[in-house]
């Protein structure tokens, strides 16, 4: 009777074995369920299916415009934290008053160690910012105004 208790455990473990590493591969894959079946042991794991890659962000939206003062509205192109410098001692992108070209960067957003460039859908002079760096921001949250450039 040993013999079968130690072949059945040999069984089990190899099963928990493939088990192991086929969930390691589970979550690099869109499979949601598997069923390992060595030597009359069975082992099944069943998941959520992974989740759809979310849509690629465009480089720069058309140009919202306050309508009273002639402001063009910079937004954020994807939920996360508005940086605006690309490293911690670097100055940053731009500052109030500063003039930017169509399609120049103002900022970062970071989501989940991504970073998604903030850049002017034209050229202008910086107003605002009303994000602070660092801040937790929104989609299409207003992170800076930008007075269009002359002839614009």
């Amino acid at each position: 009777m040993m013999e079968k208790r130690d072949a059945d455990g040999a069984a089990l473990d190899a099963a928990v074995t493939a088990a192991k590493d086929l969930i390691g591969a589970m979550g690099q894959s869109p499979v949601s369920g598997v069923r390992v079946e060595a030597d009359g042991a069975v082992v099944e794991i069943q998941g959520e299916a992974a989740a759809p890659s979310p849509a690629p962000v465009p480089d720069a939206p058309e140009p919202p415009e306050d309508r009273d003062s002639g402001l063009v509205e910079v937004k954020a192109p994807t939920v996360g934290v508005f940086y605006r410098r690309p490293a911690p001692d670097d100055p940053p992108f731009a500052e109030e008053g500063d003039h930017v070209g169509e399609g120049g960067q103002i900022g970062l957003v970071e989501a989940m160690k991504t970073y998604t460039p903030v850049k002017t859908a034209q050229a202008g002079v910086i107003e605002e910012f009303r994000a602070e760096d660092k801040q937790v921001i929104e989609y299409e949250e207003v992170l800076a105004t930008l007075r269009p450039a002359s002839g614009e």
